[in-house]
Formats: C-alpha cells, sequence, structure tokens
C-alpha cells in the first residue's frame, strides 16, 4: 500500500509586483522585455501566496535566496550557459 502524498509549496514569503520583477529582469539580462499589461482573466487569482514552513519542517529545505533580485540572478546564470 502507498503512503499518504503531500504537496509542498518551496516558495518564499517574498512580495513582487510584476513591475519590479520585470525591471529586474531587464536590469540582469541588460535587455529591454517585450511586454504588456493585460486584464487578469477569468478565474486567476488576485493573490498568489505560499509558506514554504512545510517543506522545511518536512524535508529540511530553506530557501538560499529571499530578495527577487537574487533570485533572478542566480536562474540567469543557470539559464545562459
Amino acid at each position: 500500500e502507498r503512503a499518504p502524498s503531500k504537496v509542498i509549496g518551496v516558495e518564499q514569503r517574498l512580495i513582487a509586483h510584476i513591475k519590479e520583477i520585470v525591471d529586474a529582469t531587464e536590469n540582469i539580462v541588460g535587455k529591454k522585455l517585450n511586454y504588456n499589461y493585460a486584464q487578469r482573466r477569468s478565474g486567476d487569482p488576485a493573490v498568489v501566496l505560499a509558506k514554504a514552513e512545510l517543506a522545511e519542517n518536512v524535508l529540511g529545505w530553506k530557501a538560499r535566496y529571499t530578495n527577487i533580485s537574487d533570485i533572478i540572478q542566480t536562474t540567469w546564470n543557470i539559464e545562459d550557459k
């Protein structure tokens, strides 16, 4: 018999507005992004929240980076190889 499974979110309590993410990304990649703002689609949540405490308690996982620029920079370093 299979053990019960759990869904564990690993996001940090990070508040970042779309404009902050776009600005940080443009700064890190050194290019202007081509984007358009649009109305939220039907069914899209107004806010998305996640807590990583369960991942830390169950898996011993803790986020290494907690600010949006560091997160984007480390991702860019991996993708830019």
